[in-house]
């Protein structure tokens, strides 16, 4: 699972998460919208498996899954010359 993040409208965060299914096949993208203290969890159509939550504190996205799995991605970093650096993806538990 590849998950990043960039400002959008409002105080809102657009959040993009990529999964690769294990069995092979089409990756799948799913893309939502993010306010301060916004938490939501699914799991991916045809897929039997974990259950992945998406949550979110101030500046902090964090993903976990039933299995364990959790992964935290941090804000872009604005540059000087005004570009945004892409946000980076922290393992902190297994992938």
């Amino acid at each position: 699972m590849v998950v990043y993040y960039v400002p959008a409208e409002g105080d809102r965060l657009e959040v993009t998460a990529t999964f690769a299914p294990k069995t092979g096949g089409d990756p799948q993208r799913v893309v939502m919208g993010l306010a301060d203290g916004d938490s939501v969890a699914f799991s991916m159509p045809g897929h039997r498996g974990p259950l992945y939550a998406f949550s979110r504190s101030g500046e902090e996205v964090t993903v976990s899954s039933e299995t364990g799995m959790r992964a935290d991605a941090n804000a872009p970093t604005r540059l000087a010359d005004g570009s945004l650096r892409a946000a980076g993806l922290t393992s902190v538990g297994p992938m």
